[in-house]
């Protein structure tokens, strides 16, 4: 057994071994070697709204992923369990005719938000 409380430290269990003292610290390192989680890609052009569009459900924000397959883009909502899928081009298309509502009038106002 280790722990990093008494770091270099191998203590014998009670119970019968698995592998040999030998073999214990190559196992130990090469677990520990592993990557260290998931990287994410947080600013993929691919998927502008991610995090941005919420669930009307329960307001849970979407992320995205592609099916590599097909070379489609899909956000879903991050809820374990939601079955929530909207597919991106849709999604895009929808959000391009909701901001087509807003315009700004005044050019003083464009420079600003530029």
């Amino acid at each position: 057994m280790v722990n990093k409380l008494i770091p270099g430290e191998v203590i014998q269990g009670n119970h019968e071994p698995m592998i040999t003292r030998e073999m214990f610290p190559k196992i130990h390192s090469l677990l520990n070697s592993r990557e260290e989680g998931r990287k994410y890609n947080l600013d993929d052009e691919n998927l502008p709204l991610k995090m941005f569009v919420k669930s009307t459900e329960c307001g849970t924000p979407y992320t995205g992923y592609v099916v590599k397959k097909k070379g489609l883009y899909y956000y879903k909502n991050r809820r374990s369990g939601s079955r929530e899928n909207r597919s991106a081009k849709k999604l895009h298309s929808s959000f391009m005719t909701l901001l087509e509502n807003y315009t700004l009038n005044d050019a003083k106002y464009i420079e600003p938000l530029k």
